[in-house]
């Protein structure tokens, strides 16, 4: 399996799988609970909060579009225009089926690049989970990611990683 490969079809193959043992919902996504991940959305959003235009947010790995949601919860008067890439197929799927106002793209930005452009990047529990994929590999990737994301986005990205000063870890898990 060539390296181009490895990343799309482990990361595809691993979010998969929990997403049909677990369904639409957190536990389908690996997100752990849903008020870390609202914490984490939060955290994220500040980069564009106070930005009075319209503006357009893509999410790098939105997986069930949990951030549009949380979006349209959180800033009902902010005009965003919210679109994704992803890996993995039944996200896309899904996420064509239940908002299809918006756009959703199935994707590597690593090798695929990104040919729109948009205001804000985001990244949010993306670059968490491994997928069996060695961290030396795994650190390209995000590199590659985060080196497209930065010459598509016209006014800033945010990204989130788990850092490596905790007490345990999982194997599973990548930290920065």
């Amino acid at each position: 399996m060539s390296q181009k490969n490895q990343y799309q079809e482990k990361t595809s193959d691993y979010y998969n799988k929990l997403y049909q043992g677990a369904g639409n919902d957190v536990e389908g996504v690996g997100s752990g609970s849903i008020v870390k991940k609202n914490i984490r959305y939060s955290e994220i959003s500040k980069v564009f909060e106070r930005d009075t235009d319209s503006i357009s947010v893509h999410d790098i790995g939105f997986a069930l579009a949990h951030y549009y949601d949380f979006l349209k919860e959180n800033y009902p008067n902010k005009n965003i225009e919210y679109s994704g890439s992803e890996v993995t197929s039944s996200f896309v799927e899904e996420c064509q089926k239940r908002l299809p106002n918006c756009n959703f793209f199935q994707r590597d930005i690593r090798t695929d690049g990104i040919s729109e452009e948009y205001d804000y990047i985001t990244f949010s529990g993306t670059f968490y989970h491994r997928a069996g994929i060695e961290d030396n590999v795994y650190y390209e990737e995000i590199k590659g990611c985060l080196d497209n994301a930065f010459q598509k986005a016209k006014k800033g990205i945010a990204v989130n990683f788990i850092s490596d000063e905790v007490d345990f870890r999982y194997d599973s898990l990548y930290y920065q």
